[in-house]
């Protein structure tokens, strides 16, 4: 039983991680956007800051179901 919480623990760790390096790119990929404004990079930049809002929001969720599964 103990093995099986350190296990969920690392899986929550290795997906915190990944989160943080995805939001990382995509706060670079919304700034660029934002410093090249193309018309044809207007409806990028909003997608990008569409997911800007609602990834953490969707990490989030998904970490507090991880911990009430528990």
């Amino acid at each position: 039983m103990n093995e099986r919480s350190t296990e969920k623990k690392d899986s929550v760790r290795v997906f915190a991680i990944i989160s943080v390096v995805l939001l990382v790119c995509l706060y670079l990929a919304t700034l660029l956007a934002a410093i090249f404004d193309h018309s044809a990079e207007k409806s990028i930049f909003r997608f990008l800051l569409f997911c800007s809002l609602v990834l953490p929001i969707l990490f989030y969720v998904f970490l507090m179901l991880s911990r009430l599964k528990k």
